[in-house]
């Protein structure tokens, strides 16, 4: 489990006890969205700051550079099944498809 907060901060949680496993990962400067990749070794997360951020779940360490993705809030991100895309929705009223591996 993995949450954000308008601290701009993304904790990882085990879901059966409810301890803190990773984090407090601080990744925008308020989190609307966080997406755990289908294999769960990443999460996507976005925030007002326009950009998409893809970080290790055990580490917060980012897999790609920030995608500077949209022109207004990025609301929010989910995974495809395959976790080789990822999809984000914006206030500039845009959807768009990212390479997960390279934005």
């Amino acid at each position: 489990l993995a949450g954000g907060h308008e601290d701009g901060k993304v904790v990882v949680w085990n879901a059966s006890t409810g301890a803190p496993t990773a984090g407090p990962f601080k990744l925008h400067d308020w989190v609307n969205s966080v997406a755990f990749s289908p294999s769960g070794d990443r999460i996507a997360t976005s925030g007002y700051d326009q950009t998409i951020r893809v970080v290790y779940s055990h580490s917060g360490e980012d897999v790609i550079p920030a995608i500077q993705a949209h022109s207004d809030w990025v609301n929010s991100v989910v995974w495809s099944p395959n976790g080789q895309q990822i999809i984000s929705a914006s206030d500039d009223r845009t959807i768009k498809f990212w390479n997960s591996s390279d934005g």
